[in-house]
């Protein structure tokens, strides 16, 4: 049974980030079921079914999610679960959704970063070396671009042992040149 949320809207976490207010459309097996509504501290979910004919679904539904193992509540340690059901699958649903438009935001951000600069580090630390203009009008520069590119990263680019350069648009062989190895970019 394949359970799904989609045009998701109206996320708010509170200042605390433990609730999370939604609604969206819920959908089991492609067939648009319900519209789903939750707010506050997320004790209640409203879960309107669009007609009588899917009510036999959604209980199917919820007997599938109950089946579910336990999930690990991360806020409250390794030792703390909750039993599964549709509403907490749904949060669920929405806390991913949530995760996948946050890394989609980071992603434009460092490709943004990787136009005019030298992105480094690690995933989760990331550090960038500036330059006046695009690393692509630097290489239209020709040697003198890639010289430019090549100094920046010899003298500016201190890399750790589990750190590496993570541009897509530096030619090869200016990363050899400033004396990277392949596991560092």
């Amino acid at each position: 049974m394949k359970i799904e949320l989609k045009k998701v809207q109206n996320l708010y976490r509170n200042w605390e980030g433990d609730s999370l207010d939604y609604k969206g459309m819920m959908y089991i097996d492609g067939i648009h079921v319900a519209d789903v509504e939750t707010s506050g501290d997320c004790a209640t979910t409203n879960i309107t079914p669009i007609n009588k004919s899917v009510e036999k679904l959604i209980s199917k539904a919820r007997a599938f999610c109950k089946k579910m193992p336990p999930q690990p509540v991360p806020t409250f340690g390794s030792d703390a679960f909750i039993k599964m059901n549709l509403e907490t699958y749904l949060y669920s649903l929405v806390d991913e959704y949530e995760s996948l438009k946050a890394d989609i935001a980071y992603g434009k951000k460092v490709a943004r970063a990787m136009e005019s600069g030298i992105v480094f580090g690690t995933e989760k630390n990331l550090r960038v070396v500036k330059f006046g203009m695009s690393i692509t009008h630097l290489r239209e520069l020709g040697s003198k671009g890639y010289a430019i590119i090549k100094e920046a990263i010899e003298k500016h680019v201190q890399l750790a042992k589990d750190e590496k350069i993570f541009n897509t648009n530096i030619p090869t062989e200016i990363l050899k040149s400033a004396g990277l190895t392949k596991n560092q970019y």
